[in-house]
């Protein structure tokens, strides 16, 4: 009995010992190797005199330098039972530390440190046991990535261009902007050169538009431009280094929407009741409005420049067609002059005198034509520049077109006017036709006329 107690008591006894001894060679947690208590290793090469590091620098650390400070390094690291890692924190107590791992080549350790770690602390350490239990836990001293930069040169802007982009309400604007930004860090030399540049663009204080590029043309499209007032505009280069954000060169202007174009309004008096309205357009217009007086009658869109009013007391009011842009909720109006329709008639501008008629000739000169309903009245006159009397058209045939297409065309055989010698005579001619057309603006008007005079002298035919 006494035997088995005694025993029991020694296997306790080891493994208690056993436990103590686990514990005093447990390898230790990997922020542990950071939380005080000096540091093992030499620190890395590639610091600032200063002891910082700047970015895009690459700190190499020594297998050498780590064997000299921790015996059996080498050995263990080449076993596998050491571990090697880059740390890096927001600050020196390394409160939400990460680790990276870097490269390893020819006997050395090394990290090229980023640019994004700038304003991070960086430490080199090595972790394990190596086979005989024996524990490693070394580390540098944490090492700030230096933040503060210099900048050598900049960008600059040369031509700006400002274009409507087609809506009175957006603009395109265009700018140049040559060469980088050139900087470094702290005391690093030489300086670095960045292409890619940032282009923002202010309304009014507020931005509302930014592109990345590394060209030297940027262009921003359809830009909102307030209708009523100017805007004041500013663009700015920027470049963004590690955490920092770098201003350059900036431009301000302002700018005010293109308004709407002035239409041109004409209208033609068919009949009492019925008008034909023609418009000339104008810029930027996504819409008309029709008005009758000061009533409105119809609302068409941008492609339209006709319309026919049939409305009681049409061909007395007056009509104004009014130009609209129209965005969301805004609402952009340009201007129109104000009309009464005119007769439906057009006016030829040709010489009534038979003295400016060559001699021997008596051509039908046609210096006006009206329209109504479907009946066109010709207006002209026979301009006799001969001794001999002119007593009738053996032939006398009209054509009429209204932009290019035929509105009547007429021949007649043996129309008697007689016209004495020397002198002229106005004839008016009834002539069926093609209604509803629109002498007066529905384009150019062309009259043709052919004849065939009969003379006569004391009642004698003469050729």
């Amino acid at each position: 009995m006494e035997k088995t107690m005694k025993s029991t008591a020694g296997r306790i006894a080891v493994i208690i010992v056993a436990i103590v001894m686990a514990i005093a060679f447990m390898p230790a947690l990997a922020f542990e190797a950071h939380a005080g208590g000096g540091y093992d290793l030499p620190q890395p090469s590639g610091l600032n005199s200063g002891g910082t590091v700047d970015p895009e620098t690459t700190l190499t650390v020594s297998a050498n330098d780590i064997e000299a400070a921790q015996s059996g390094f080498k050995q263990g690291y080449k076993d596998g039972y050491l571990s090697v890692y880059w740390g890096i924190a927001n600050n020196s107590s390394w409160a939400g530390q990460k680790t990276v791992k870097g490269t390893y080549s020819d006997g050395v350790f090394s990290l090229k440190v980023p640019i994004k770690y700038a304003g991070k602390w960086i430490t080199f350490y090595v972790d394990g046991e190596d086979e005989y239990g024996v524990n490693f836990n070394a580390n540098t001293a944490p090492v700030k990535v230096y933040d503060k930069l210099t900048v050598d040169s900049d960008p600059s802007f040369s031509t700006t261009y400002y274009s409507t982009g087609g809506k009175p309400l957006k603009k395109t604007f265009t700018f140049n902007v040559y060469g980088g930004f050139t900087y470094h860090w702290y005391d690093s030399y030489p300086s670095h050169t960045i292409n890619k540049k940032i282009i923002r663009l202010y309304r009014n204080g507020k931005k509302i538009r930014q592109k990345t590029t590394s060209k030297d043309e940027v262009t921003f499209k359809n830009v909102p431009v307030s209708y009523s007032k100017k805007d004041k505009f500013k663009a700015g280069v920027f470049v963004k280094i590690g955490t920092k954000t770098i201003g350059g060169p900036s431009i301000t202007f302002k700018e005010k929407s293109v308004q709407v174009g002035k239409n041109t309004v004409y209208a033609t008096k068919l009949s009492k009741n019925k008008v034909i309205v023609r418009w000339s357009g104008a810029t930027y217009a996504n819409k008309y409005k029709i008005y009758k007086g000061k009533k409105l009658i119809k609302t068409v869109k941008s492609s339209k420049r006709k319309y026919i009013v049939k409305k009681k007391g049409a061909g007395k009011a007056k009509y104004k067609v009014i130009p609209i842009y129209k965005s969301g909720k805004k609402v952009c109006k340009g201007k129109s002059n104000r009309v009464k329709p005119k007769k439906n008639q057009v006016k030829f501008t040709r010489s009534t005198s038979y003295t400016a008629a060559s001699y021997g000739t008596c051509p039908f000169v046609v210096t006006k034509i009206s329209l109504k309903g479907s009946t066109y009245t010709v207006t002209g006159y026979a301009l006799n520049n001969r001794i001999f009397d002119m007593t009738k058209y053996t032939k006398l045939k009209l054509r009429f077109t209204i932009g290019g297409k035929k509105a009547f065309s007429k021949t007649y055989k043996n129309k008697y006017i007689r016209v004495k010698e020397s002198s002229s005579k106005k004839v008016v001619l009834k002539i069926k036709g093609k209604k509803g057309k629109d002498l007066a603006n529905g384009g150019f008007c062309s009259i043709t006329v052919e004849e065939t005079p009969y003379w006569t002298w004391h009642g004698q035919h003469i050729q």
